[in-house]
């Protein structure tokens, strides 16, 4: 299935339901891969590709920051060196 950049994608309940019965919890990777991607490009960058509005990306943006600054604290705290970032 190919989607225009400016339309949402979103996910058929039925698939959905498959997915769980195998093990596969969609919206939870969908978060950790969107999380992970709000940490690699610019918000203005996330919004385009996503279709979605900027304030959001903005907003995760800044709430992948500071998760990555909470782990860096506890880290030092701890002595422990953080994984290194990219």
């Amino acid at each position: 299935m190919t989607s225009a950049p400016e339309q949402s994608i979103s996910t058929p309940p039925r698939l959905t339901e498959r997915l769980r019965e195998v093990g596969v919890q969609a919206r939870q990777d969908r978060n950790t891969a969107l999380f992970a991607l709000a940490g690699e490009v610019p918000a203005v960058l996330l919004a385009r590709m996503l279709a979605i509005h900027v304030t959001i990306a903005v907003q995760s943006t800044r709430r992948c920051r500071r998760l990555d600054h909470l782990h860096t604290d506890i880290a030092h705290r701890q002595h422990i060196t953080p994984p290194p970032t990219e």
